[in-house]
């Protein structure tokens, strides 16, 4: 599942790294981002997602919340460790937002959260405000 997806703009404006164990749903991710000239890499545990974040750099990290065996938590405070940048452009998604105590664990991460199943303009939009704050912040 780490193949990039194709992207259907002629240019890319953003690398996106999801993270998420369910291939439909990072599929839809890839193709949805995809629409904007974002190439995104697949990878669907955290072992994957650390390997990644060690290789390349990221403009945006999107990480399921309960990736595997593993704790997205432990994605999102790796990324932030390895590419500090990231921690202004990760999207945390979840299908769980109300399980005891799921909302402050999410509200702790202090990331922009999108909630499963998700609104695919709301994803484009948080995707796309993600990167556009971190341009800014690059200039």
């Amino acid at each position: 599942m780490s193949k990039p997806a194709a992207s259907r703009s002629n240019r890319t404006s953003c690398r996106v790294l999801v993270v998420e164990d369910n291939a439909e749903v990072a599929w839809l991710i890839a193709d949805v981002l995809a629409i904007d000239g974002c190439e995104a890499t697949l990878v669907s545990t955290a072992k994957a997602a650390r390997s990644q974040i060690d290789r390349h750099r990221w403009d945006l990290l999107v990480v399921d919340v309960t990736v595997d065996a593993e704790s997205g938590e432990a994605v999102v405070q790796y990324a932030a460790d390895n590419q500090p940048r990231l921690r202004e452009a990760t999207l945390v998604t979840t299908a769980d937002p109300f399980t005891p105590g799921r909302r402050e664990q999410l509200a702790d991460l202090g990331r922009v959260v999108l909630y499963k199943p998700f609104n695919i303009d709301a994803l484009r939009g948080l995707a796309a405000g993600l990167v556009r704050h971190m341009d800014r912040a690059a200039a």
